[in-house]
């Protein structure tokens, strides 16, 4: 069996990028790789206290799950906190959604 048809696939993926970085071509190319969805909405969450923020992709399943309210959901207050901690791990699981993020 091919490892990518058993690979995990996640509601939401994104990379923190500092400062004014954007996502690279392979930045795009490895998220969209790891998302479940075929319909997507792009997503950036800045962090309150630092000057980075989180970069990627919500499925429209994850986005509706949320009410499309990124701010009074908490996802805001969650993905920033996991910005500016020393937190390394890569998935994350917020109100029933799995979420993969790279820092």
């Amino acid at each position: 069996m091919d490892s990518k048809t058993t690979e995990t696939k996640y509601g939401m993926v994104l990379k923190g990028k500092d400062g004014d970085s954007g996502l690279t071509k392979l930045d795009l190319a490895e998220l969209l790789e790891k998302l479940s969805g075929d319909q997507v909405y792009p997503i950036e969450i800045e962090a309150k206290n630092f000057e980075c923020s989180a970069m990627g992709f919500i499925d429209k399943w994850a986005a509706s799950e949320l009410d499309f309210d990124y701010q009074d959901s908490g996802l805001r207050d969650f993905i920033s906190l996991i910005l500016e901690t020393n937190q390394t791990k890569n998935v994350y699981q917020f109100k029933g959604i799995d979420i993969w993020f790279e820092k």
